[in-house]
């Protein structure tokens, strides 16, 4: 229980400093491209949820507590 305790307190912890440092906008405008209908290629934007970031480089990403 004790170790349950202090997990939470580590993340909450990390959720505040998270907060404080305010929105990371590195990867907001990232684009892939990919073959269209009319095979030409086109630019898409990515998702940020959808990109394949840890924790650690999503700063935007909150723990659930």
């Amino acid at each position: 229980m004790a170790i349950v305790l202090a997990i939470r307190f580590l993340l909450s912890k990390e959720n505040k400093k998270r907060d404080r440092e305010g929105h990371d906008d590195t990867y907001d405008d990232v684009y892939i491209e990919r073959p269209g209908s009319d095979g030409k290629m086109e630019q898409v934007k990515v998702d940020k949820d959808l990109l394949d970031l840890t924790d650690r480089q999503n700063r935007d990403f909150r723990y659930v507590l």
